[in-house]
């Protein structure tokens, strides 16, 4: 059994001359009038006397395709009991013909991140594995609610999206996608290179910010451990030290020291300006 949810319908595909086919071909027949009973296509329309009986109907069908899909999401279970609005389309399956789940994947901008991307997803770890194989390079995160969060931060993961949503079909999964202007523009690509370009400076300037605040822990004597107090005890030491006015009868050795009490200063503003962020 393969159950698709829409806004226009719920699709139910079985297998013919099971015992889930006959039962659900049982209870329609003997609990609906407003039915279109075709050869091999059930089709329950809403009708308000019957709704009661389409709750009971939706309620067995969400359990039955737990039993028989282990893997299904609570939040698509809940999804297939709540859908009394719209019309079920049951079609039976000849042994011939094969069961295929259709999946809607909703991309849309993600709220954390300008360019992190949430996939939704309905009930299939089949394609869980499909996307930490497809997004391998990428920060894929699994919120556990139905939703996956992907890092969509260099212009090959753009390309990979853009080869996901051409896709028709993963595994045996049909597969369609939605998505918001956001990921639509992100799609077109038109200027994703100028926003990689801002995120790789902005790289650059934390790399070397993270660099030059190191330098200036070395430079006093100190390391990224140390707390800012014992690093000032160790920049007072070097300031007392290379204090210009301390050798002011060498002409030679107040130009010397001059400059390195210049560094010693800038090391110590450095360090400050980084406990303060």
């Amino acid at each position: 059994m393969k159950i698709t949810l829409s806004s226009r319908w719920l699709l139910v595909n079985i297998k013919k001359d099971t015992s889930y086919s006959k039962m659900i071909r049982a209870f329609v027949e003997q609990n609906f009038k407003r039915v279109v009973n075709l050869s091999d296509t059930l089709i329950i329309f809403n009708e308000e006397s019957e709704l009661r009986k389409k709750k009971q109907l939706l309620f067995w069908l969400s359990n039955a395709y737990k039993k028989l899909n282990s893997n299904t999401l609570p939040s698509f279970l809940d999804s297939i009991k709540k859908a009394e609005t719209v019309p079920i389309k049951v079609k039976f399956l000849s042994s011939s013909e094969q069961l295929s789940a259709s999946l809607v994947l909703i991309l849309r901008k993600s709220y954390e991140e300008e360019n992190r991307v949430t996939l939704q997803h309905q009930n299939i770890l089949v394609l869980k594995h499909f996307l930490r194989v497809f997004f391998k390079d990428s920060s894929l995160i699994d919120t556990k609610n139905g939703e996956f969060s992907i890092l969509i931060d260099k212009v090959k993961l753009v390309n990979k999206l853009k080869d996901l949503v051409t896709r028709k079909k993963i595994l045996n999964f049909q597969v369609s996608f939605k998505y918001d202007f956001f990921v639509r523009k992100l799609l077109q690509g038109s200027s994703y290179k100028k926003r990689e370009k801002k995120f790789k400076e902005q790289e650059r300037v934390v790399k070397k910010y993270k660099s030059e605040v190191e330098s200036a822990f070395l430079f006093l004597n100190s390391s990224l451990k140390d707390d800012f107090k014992t690093v000032k005890k160790r920049y007072l030491i070097l300031a007392k030290k290379y204090h210009p006015d301390s050798v002011y009868e060498n002409e030679n050795l107040v130009q010397e020291y001059t400059r390195e009490f210049q560094r010693v200063q800038e090391a110590f503003n450095i360090i400050k300006a980084h406990f303060k962020s």
